[in-house]
């Protein structure tokens, strides 16, 4: 299971327990960019349980 979030909350690895965070701190990006860097990790790592459990997709 993954979530996007740019909440800080999510970095606490209690707060985020078994739950992959694709974090994004810019809480202004276009949903429609946010959406295109979702599918780009999706087709580079396409097994979530390869990812580490914060993945910032904010700063490519």
């Amino acid at each position: 299971m993954a979530a996007v979030s740019h909440d800080l909350d999510f970095l606490d690895p209690e707060t985020a327990a078994g739950v992959t965070v694709l974090y994004d701190g810019d809480d202004t990006m276009d949903t429609g960019d946010i959406a295109e860097r979702v599918e780009t990790l999706a087709e580079w790592v396409p097994d979530a349980d390869a990812l580490p459990p914060v993945v910032n997709i904010g700063e490519w």
